[in-house]
């Protein structure tokens, strides 16, 4: 009774936060833990469970970061909103993963392999890798680079 009404007290914020930190806390433990095996089509679609687990947890790094900072959610200050725009930037480029790697690879099991036609080659897998990479690291940089601003306006606002 305590735990339901504390969950209906905090702000809406809170709860999206806290839902899409647990989505993605569980797409990472199913997609590292092997309880699936990720080799399996989905639902009869051509793509790897292992595949969507990927895509989702790239989904959900962005909203994670949004929905934690309240200065993302609310921008009052222009570097937030600056911040916010890359961070839609990067949810656009996280939901379109699969079908770039598709676009990548040629199949969408993303095997990449030796041959001289860049689709599916192995300078693609490096693009892709990269692409990738850059969908998980910016959107972590963006949300440290948010701490540090906060923390340092909060420290210059104090001795003003």
């Amino acid at each position: 009774m305590v735990l339901s009404h504390s969950i209906l007290a905090m702000s809406k914020q809170t709860q999206y936060f806290l839902f899409y930190l647990f989505l993605l806390l569980l797409s990472c433990y199913l997609f590292l833990s092997g309880v699936i095996n990720l080799n399996n089509t989905f639902l009869g679609l051509p793509v790897p469970v292992g595949g969507f687990l990927a895509w989702s947890i790239l989904i959900f790094i962005p909203i994670v970061i949004f929905y934690g900072n309240k200065s993302l959610y609310q921008p009052s200050k222009k570097f937030h909103l600056f911040y916010r725009r890359i961070i839609f930037l990067i949810l656009c480029f996280a939901v379109l993963w699969l079908f770039i790697g598709y676009v990548f690879a040629g199949n969408w099991r993303f095997n990449f392999k030796a041959q001289e036609a860049f689709r599916g080659s192995e300078s693609a897998s490096m693009y892709f890798l990269y692409f990738t990479l850059t969908l998980v690291i910016v959107p972590v940089l963006i949300g440290i680079a948010l701490r540090i601003h906060n923390v340092v306006a909060g420290i210059l606002s104090r001795k003003s």
